[in-house]
């Protein structure tokens, strides 16, 4: 339904860098998916990521969240797939989804790591896509 990425300048997420994603939603009975795409390099130096979201729907609503994003597992071997010196990640955000209304939707997000700049972070994205149960 849609996909969406921007590429973080100089591959150094500064904590008021906020991505900011619009979507339409027409079907209201549907189901969705809501994924937040990561892409980091090798030398990102955690094996997770916080974010603070906020999601505001068309009637001007909002509703804010913190999510923890795991790009490494407990012995730090990356997740995702990798391409070459990058891992691109899929983290599920929520899942069975249903908008109420018709409208455009906007999606915002920090970094909430504590660093005024959070180094290794290349890419971020937003994916919401219909739920196939």
């Amino acid at each position: 339904v849609f996909e969406q990425n921007i590429t973080v300048e100089g591959g150094s997420w500064a904590m008021d860098n906020m991505a900011t994603f619009e979507f339409e939603i027409t079907d209201t009975l549907a189901e969705y998916n809501i994924l937040i795409n990561i892409r980091n390099r090798n030398d990102y130096p955690y094996n997770n990521i916080y974010l603070f979201l906020q999601l505001t729907a068309p009637d001007g609503k909002k509703a804010t969240d913190t999510l923890n994003c795991l790009l490494a597992d407990e012995k730090g071997r990356f997740l995702g797939k990798s391409a070459g010196n990058l891992w691109d990640n899929r983290i599920p955000y929520k899942w069975g989804v249903k908008f109420p209304m018709p409208g455009k939707y906007k999606v915002n997000y920090i970094q909430a790591m504590r660093h005024e700049k959070l180094e290794a972070i290349t890419d971020v994205g937003l994916r919401i896509e219909k739920n196939s149960k």
